[in-house]
């Protein structure tokens, strides 16, 4: 279920955010991109530990920068996260959201307006970022290929979830998984590095062995959490462990930091998550 918001932590910790954020942008001199890919990750993990919808969104924008940080410190295989993280952020916002797995039946105008939106969105986004004069952004084919579709997905994805909402109280619980199921996930991370080594290595990009196996298993952690299931915890407190030192050896110093934050907010979110899983099932007992 979605959990009530509470907005004085949220205050509290967006300020924090932005904090550290300048600090790193005044001490470091890190760009933009990180400065506000720093606030949004810090404020969309939180949202993810006190279990609330709104953490998609705010991740969407999240990964969207970050694709952008990590395509220009050549970590190919962090930025080709960034779009799955993407994708997994639609889906996972729609999974979490109140309604059935059911497209909604629309009428004419509704789609209408979704072309006009992304017919705007365009006209708008693409002279806007043009204007910040990133021409080796946009002289390869990240912007065309990833980019341009991303931003189409998301107007698409909005309007599917404002209009496909039911009113019903049915939603997706926190559960865990079996013991074999563990086992399979951790067979399907090592299978899944092995496979993305040379893919890493043929690119060029730097450390391919550690950057395939945070990429896999950030891969598995967010099908985990998308499904609510409490494991997902476990396998992001051992990711950001390890991205603390790839992050900082890249001279991404406030993205080290932002992966320390999250390294804090995933064993929260582990402890609280349990807390509510078991709070779930007493009620449910209690009610059978």
């Amino acid at each position: 279920m979605d959990r009530k918001l509470d907005r004085a932590n949220l205050g509290i910790v967006t300020a924090l955010a932005f904090l550290v954020a300048m600090f790193f942008r005044w001490h470091y001199k890190s760009d933009w991109f990180e400065f506000f890919g720093f606030v949004t990750g810090v404020i969309g993990v939180y949202l993810v530990a006190v279990e609330h919808i709104w953490n998609f969104p705010v991740g969407l924008v999240n990964v969207t920068l970050y694709g952008y940080v990590f395509f220009s410190t050549r970590l190919f295989a962090d930025m080709s996260l960034q779009v799955f993280f993407f994708l997994q952020g639609v889906m996972g916002w729609w999974q979490w959201s109140k309604n059935k797995p059911k497209l909604p039946k629309l009428s004419w105008p509704y789609w209408v307006g979704i072309l006009l939106a992304m017919i705007a969105g365009l006209v708008i986004f693409v002279p806007g970022v043009r204007m910040l004069k990133f021409p080796e952004f946009f002289g390869t084919k990240l912007f065309t290929d990833v980019v341009g579709p991303m931003a189409l997905l998301a107007l698409w994805t909005l309007g599917w979830w404002i209009w496909a909402r039911r009113t019903s109280s049915d939603s997706l619980q926190i559960t865990s998984l079996s013991w074999l199921s563990r086992v399979a996930v951790v067979a399907a991370i090592a299978l899944g590095t092995l496979l993305y080594i040379p893919i890493i290595r043929h690119f060029k990009g730097d450390v391919p062995e550690l950057d395939s196996l945070l990429t896999v298993s950030s891969i598995a952690a967010q099908f985990l959490l998308n499904g609510k299931r409490v494991e997902n915890w476990v396998i992001w407190i051992l990711v950001d462990i390890m991205y603390i030192g790839l992050y900082w050896h890249r001279n991404l110093e406030s993205t080290a930091v932002l992966y320390a934050i999250f390294l804090v907010l995933a064993v929260m979110g582990l402890v609280n998550w349990i807390r509510l899983m078991r709070s779930d099932a007493a009620v449910d007992a209690s009610a059978a």
